[in-house]
């Protein structure tokens, strides 16, 4: 399949985690401690960020403007940015494959309820095998119990060492081109959705 990659963005997105792909193993424990440190300090600015959530949601209600969660999200974090709040963020360098924006097909799959409701998404795009049902269940669990793969080897290259927040999948064989580091950076818009995120999720 052609779509292992959004699959996994898409868990990544609704658990309120980050999607990163891995082409060399060495850096994976790098990877895990400075996306640890990175989940504390948006912890420790999850009130402000709340808070400002508020604000701006009234404002827009107040002007007669539609609410939504990405415009929300974006102006949150323009102000935040705007009275420079900064966290220390991971940065890893991006793969052949993240070149490849689907991002369309990622928010599709992320307003999937079901497994089954996934497989009729992927089914409808271009790029999956649809005359064998085995190929499209390399990737795609039939029990939600662990997003496992059962077999990497049938995996797409895209889609091997993808280290979204509940799924993990080994690296390949280790490639010194990709690095991480860690820096005090300005709060992203992406940083303050995956907060909206897990807000959402906490009042269901």
């Amino acid at each position: 399949s052609a779509y292992a990659r959004e699959f996994y963005q898409a868990v990544s997105k609704i658990t309120g985690g980050r999607y990163i792909s891995l082409d060399n193993a060495e850096i994976l424990s790098g990877i895990i401690i400075g996306g640890a440190e990175e989940e504390v300090a948006l912890e420790q600015i999850a009130k402000e960020v709340e808070v400002e959530t508020e604000v701006v949601e009234k404002e827009m209600r107040e002007k007669g403007e539609a609410v939504s969660d990405e415009v929300v999200c974006s102006r949150v974090s323009e102000r935040l940015q705007a009275r420079g709040v900064k966290i220390n963020t991971l940065h890893v360098d991006e793969t052949e494959a993240d070149k490849v924006e689907k991002a369309d097909v990622v928010e599709k799959l992320a307003k999937c309820k079901t497994l089954a409701e996934v497989r009729v998404v992927l089914n409808a795009e271009p790029g999956l095998p649809t005359t064998n049902a085995n190929t499209r269940r390399t990737f795609l669990p039939s029990a939600p119990s662990g997003f496992a793969v059962n077999s990497r080897s049938a995996m797409p290259a895209s889609a091997r060492g993808a280290m979204p927040a509940s799924v993990g999948v080994s690296g390949g064989a280790p490639r010194q081109s990709q690095m991480c580091t860690n820096s005090s950076t300005l709060v992203s818009n992406e940083q303050i959705s995956r907060l909206a995120w897990r807000n959402q999720a906490k009042r269901k």
